[in-house]
């Protein structure tokens, strides 16, 4: 199987998008996009059991793979991987600029190999995108109060 990277013109990582930043009807388009990325992916898992990888590296992991491996560095990896990284400081999902502001998956590789870190992966995921949906039903208020006033 062959898979092309999309290259996005004038886009950021959403790790870097100030959402107070973005007018309150962006913010509302970002967060629904974002919805419905949360919702196919959960339809992706339950159909075949894979979970995109919504949100990359961090800047760590890709300046030294070797040594974010140790096992002494799993609990960080976890930590990361769950509580901290939601879809809101993804690394895969970027932002085109105005006046599209489209949300763009640029990677498909799995996030794990090793079969029992991705189930145990895909679990935490699952269970985390709660977390996601609450951040984004946030944004999207955030975005329909101010566009309101």
């Amino acid at each position: 199987m062959l898979a092309i990277q999309p290259f996005v013109a004038r886009a950021r990582p959403l790790s870097a998008v100030d959402f107070d930043a973005l007018d309150p009807a962006e913010r509302v388009a970002v967060a629904r996009q974002l919805d419905t990325i949360v919702r196919r992916a959960q339809r992706c898992y339950r159909v075949t059991g894979h979970l995109p990888d919504l949100h990359g590296r961090s800047r760590l992991e890709v300046e030294d793979p070797v040594r974010i491996r140790e096992l002494y560095l799993l609990p960080r990896r976890l930590w990361q991987a769950g509580a901290r990284l939601t879809l809101l400081h993804s690394h895969n999902l970027l932002l085109t600029d105005a006046p599209e502001r489209r949300v763009v998956l640029v990677d498909y590789d799995l996030a794990f190999r090793h079969p029992l870190a991705r189930r145990a992966y895909f679990a935490l995921r699952r269970r985390l995108f709660l977390l996601d949906r609450w951040l984004i039903r946030r944004l999207h208020r955030r975005g329909a109060a101010s566009s309101s006033r």
